[in-house]
């Protein structure tokens, strides 16, 4: 190597790459240790604005800010200069892009043998409005969410004001015999949630099982089994205003799982004709080494904002927003701001998810 080539290994590049992991695990430990990024601004006495130009990367971080940072979350100013999880997440979005993300057919979440567990925001049957179809918007906007396109009016992407399918539970709803509730813990409030055991047992149970850490599942970066609290610390990674907000990945990228997958549960009499619905986030239907097709249900999860009637058939319903306080949480987290890749700016982090008593 010749003295004007510079090593990886470097002191310049490590020092880099600490500075960059910075905000990646503050994000982190921000969530495991159920503190706010707007707490962690008013220690470092900063402005909200100044705090968020910090936590994308483009106002950096003194050595004042790293001690204080560290004290504030308990951890070593080391520890948040690690750059393991920044690099595992970078291997992630490397991997979506190498695969790359088509839908292989109307309403699906991705193409056969993708990673990437994305839930479409077009209807590919909305009716043509100013010339343009709803797939094309789709397909024109590189998943923009149809409502920016055309309008909270748009019949491609219905309000969750606009009285379809009201207050209440629907009369498929009504006929369940059992349900488990749960309460998820975010950033944001708690959220009250019904499972539908009567109707989506198998998705239910692996549901609870990692929410309770009973059921096992491998962790993503190490590939050894684990019985924690699975959902515990994680983010809603994507959130799409007047559509979804999805969660469940243990990457934070949209492309991690538990490990393992498993078939649909779609239940005929289960639609997406109104807002505040639990359903599976996955990856399309793929062939599997026996030579059927099968399933690509893991972890991931999503709560609709909006009715979405193209998303039926495609996922399976497991559960709905118990009442109107929980729903304004879920409304909160919807409004937080993102980035162009629908990646929240700030960290919606949950908590922990407990079956009621």
């Amino acid at each position: 190597m010749s003295t004007s080539e510079v090593s990886p290994e470097t002191p310049l590049d490590k020092g880099q790459r600490a500075e960059a992991a910075i905000p990646t695990n503050v994000r982190v430990y921000l969530g495991l240790s159920g503190k706010t990024q707007k707490a962690l601004g008013e220690a470092l006495g900063v402005t909200k604005s100044a705090m968020s130009m910090k936590m994308c990367g483009k106002v950096g971080w003194s050595v004042s800010d790293l001690v204080t940072t560290a004290d504030f979350l308990g951890v070593t100013p080391s520890a948040l200069m690690d750059d393991t999880i920044l690099s595992k997440a970078e291997a992630g979005y490397a991997k979506s892009a190498e695969y790359g993300v088509f839908a292989e057919k109307p309403g699906a979440l991705v193409g056969a043998g993708s990673p990437r567990f994305l839930v479409s925001p077009f209807n590919p049957d909305a009716p043509v409005e100013g010339g343009i179809s709803g797939a094309a918007k789709g397909a024109l906007a590189g998943f923009v969410p149809s409502g920016v396109l055309s309008g909270s009016g748009s019949p491609a992407m219905s309000s969750k004001h606009d009285g379809i399918g009201g207050s209440g539970r629907s009369q498929a709803h009504e006929t369940l015999g059992t349900m488990t509730t749960v309460i998820m813990r975010t950033t944001e409030g708690s959220i009250t949630i019904n499972l539908f055991d009567d109707k989506a047992p198998n998705t239910v149970a692996n549901f609870l099982g990692l929410a309770t850490g009973e059921k096992e599942w491998a962790d993503p970066y190490t590939g050894q089994p684990s019985h924690g609290k699975f959902y515990n610390g994680l983010t809603f990674h994507r959130i799409i205003k007047q559509f979804m907000i999805q969660g469940g990945c243990p990457l934070g990228t949209g492309t991690g799982g538990p490990g393992y997958e498993f078939d649909d549960e779609i239940d005929p009499s289960l639609k997406f004709d109104k807002p505040y619905l639990l359903a599976m986030a996955n990856a399309g239907l793929r062939r599997g080494m026996d030579g059927k097709v099968h399933g690509t249900n893991g972890s991931q999860f999503f709560i609709t904002t909006v009715p979405t009637p193209w998303l039926d058939g495609h996922h399976t319903i497991f559960g709905e927003v118990a009442d109107d306080d929980s729903k304004k949480v879920v409304d909160k987290l919807e409004a937080l701001d993102t980035d162009p890749m629908d990646r929240p700016l700030e960290p919606a982090v949950i908590l922990s998810v407990d079956v009621a008593e």
